[in-house]
């Protein structure tokens, strides 16, 4: 739900981000770049991010806590340059 939505919310919001390669992760120009960068588990949390999924419900369907799901997603963010989870699961999106 929150990916079907990304693109509308944020279509213009990330155009200059991701135009001028905004992505987070060090040396990565390109978000497909710094997709690559995640690790499987943030990958997992960023998936379920899509979802629409809060920290404590990626935390019981993974088997960690809140907290643990929070930093990992604090991680996605950071990686990607992304300013909210929305903004992740379109960077995400708009490289597959």
């Amino acid at each position: 739900r929150v990916a079907m939505q990304a693109g509308l919310a944020l279509d213009g919001a990330t155009h200059h981000d991701t135009r001028h390669g905004a992505a987070g992760v060090a040396g990565a120009d390109e978000p497909a770049d710094a997709i690559a960068e995640l690790t499987a588990r943030e990958r997992q949390v960023l998936d379920l991010i899509a979802e629409g999924l809060s920290n404590r419900q990626i935390g019981e369907r993974l088997y960690i806590s809140g907290k643990t799901a929070s930093v990992h997603v604090s991680a996605i963010l950071r990686k990607l340059g992304a300013s909210s989870r929305t903004e992740a699961v379109y960077l995400a999106r708009a490289t597959r």
